[in-house]
């Protein structure tokens, strides 16, 4: 994925304790050694079974991280800062 312009998401699924999170975080810790331009951005989400009924609840978690909101954050503030990482990406 590293030479294709594409986005990629992995799911991996096993049994309790057989290194899923090891995994990641050994993908992650060598990602983020990267120094080049263009080193990816990692975003990390974790689903939660208390708010299974949530449908947007990862991507919610994800939006947050993305652009540093805090969930305690004011809502002014929440948008202010949703707003600031969305005009990096916009002209005018």
């Amino acid at each position: 994925c590293a030479e294709e312009s594409v986005s990629r998401a992995v799911l991996v699924t096993a049994p309790a304790g057989i290194g899923k999170s090891r995994l990641r975080n050994e993908v992650v810790t060598r990602l983020r050694r990267r120094e080049e331009a263009g080193a990816p951005q990692i975003w990390i989400a974790r689903g939660d079974p208390m708010r299974t009924g949530s449908a947007f609840g990862l991507a919610a978690q994800l939006l947050r991280q993305a652009c540093d909101i805090a969930e305690a954050e004011p809502p002014a503030v929440q948008r202010e800062r949703l707003r600031a990482r969305v005009m990096q990406h916009l002209v005018g």
